[in-house]
């Protein structure tokens, strides 16, 4: 018999309730909350958006859908890499970020997966996002490395792109 806790489940549930959350709390769709707290204080080039489920509703799709430009997911790796500061402002608490990006199992048993961030397992105090169609952010705040893959399909399988970015982290890093 299992117990609970003892097998990782991925769902996109929990960001999509978020999404609503946060519009109600903030009285402004998520792609304009992004813009002021996020992405303006972190120094991006254009404003992201995020993926709708229709035109008709304008849901937007907070597990999948955030669209940027490469720098701009390289200035958010950058962000992350940094502890979420950046130009001397702290933009995101570095104790979540420090929790989001390190493998822990105490109450998960998936080292790999937390708060929406990847755990390269086979890396020490590396991490990533993964995107729905195979984008990738790759960070190693180690070597402040960031490696950005932005594509409208995966052509080989996800696990074979993260060795990928991690090779090329190794070799820009010296690692």
């Amino acid at each position: 018999m299992r117990r609970r806790g003892e097998r990782f489940l991925y769902n996109n549930y929990n960001p999509l309730l978020t999404g609503m959350v946060l519009e109600r709390a903030t009285g402004s769709s998520v792609a304009q909350y992004m813009a002021e707290v996020l992405w303006q204080p972190m120094g991006a080039g254009a404003d992201g958006s995020w993926s709708i489920d229709s035109a008709g509703s304008g849901f937007e799709k907070m597990e999948s859908g955030v669209n940027a430009r490469a720098m701009d997911y390289a200035r958010f790796g950058y962000l992350v890499a940094h502890e979420g500061a950046v130009g001397g402002r702290q933009v995101v608490r570095a104790e979540w970020l420090r929790r989001a990006t390190a493998k822990d199992t105490t109450s998960d048993p998936a080292p790999q997966y937390q708060y929406g961030w990847w755990v390269d397992v086979e890396r020490e105090g590396r991490f990533y996002a993964h995107g729905n169609h195979g984008q990738f952010v790759y960070v190693d705040p180690a070597t402040d490395v960031v490696v950005v893959r932005l594509g409208a399909g995966y052509g080989i399988d996800p696990e074979a792109w993260v060795e990928v970015l991690r090779t090329v982290a190794d070799d820009v890093g010296g690692g």
